[in-house]
């Protein structure tokens, strides 16, 4: 398939997810973001380079009762990109909702403007082991988690469902395909 025709294909479905994915009974969202490149990483690009070519982030929302997307949003790993998917998915929910994030902190506004006091909004941290030296066998495991911190941000969050592992298994899911 030509690459024009995956770009209209891709925006299409936007469009479509746009329309339908409102007034969405979710309550228990998780929040992540994956990163890629687009033709060139960042770290290698140089002032010639063709400026849309670099790192990109995606961020994820993800229902963790129904495994449902409400959105996502394409960019840079920023506190704008943040503020502006947080408030997407604030336009597409009905109810008050729990969310868990990763300890990025560029959530924290974020979801303060979007939802003000009618969230409840928790963040897990966690600490790995380091691997040294890296062996290739060990090149693309994920480290040895050693440590887990889990921090109310506001409201009033249920503590044992604080948790980031079912958008993270998502950004696995995406990484492999």
């Amino acid at each position: 398939m030509p690459k024009v025709e995956g770009v209209r294909i891709g925006q299409g479905w936007a469009r479509i997810m746009d329309e339908k994915m409102r007034d969405l009974p979710c309550t228990d969202i998780q929040l992540d973001e994956i990163w890629g490149f687009v033709g060139k990483k960042q770290r290698h690009l140089t002032i010639k380079d063709d400026t849309t070519k670099s790192d990109v982030w995606t961020w994820v929302a993800v229902d963790r009762d129904t495994k449902a997307v409400p959105c996502f949003k394409v960019g840079k790993r920023t506190v704008g990109d943040a503020t502006e998917f947080v408030g997407d998915l604030s336009a597409r929910l009905k109810n008050r909702v729990r969310i868990s994030t990763d300890g990025l902190k560029a959530y924290n506004d974020a979801i303060d403007r979007a939802f003000g006091t009618e969230v409840d909004y928790a963040s897990i941290v966690k600490t790995y082991a380091s691997v040294e030296p890296i062996t290739p066998e060990r090149r693309y495991s994920a480290p040895e988690v050693i440590g887990i911190k889990k921090f109310v941000m506001m409201g009033d969050p249920s503590v044992d469902r604080i948790s980031t592992s079912h958008v993270e298994r998502l950004n696995a899911t995406t990484r492999l395909t």
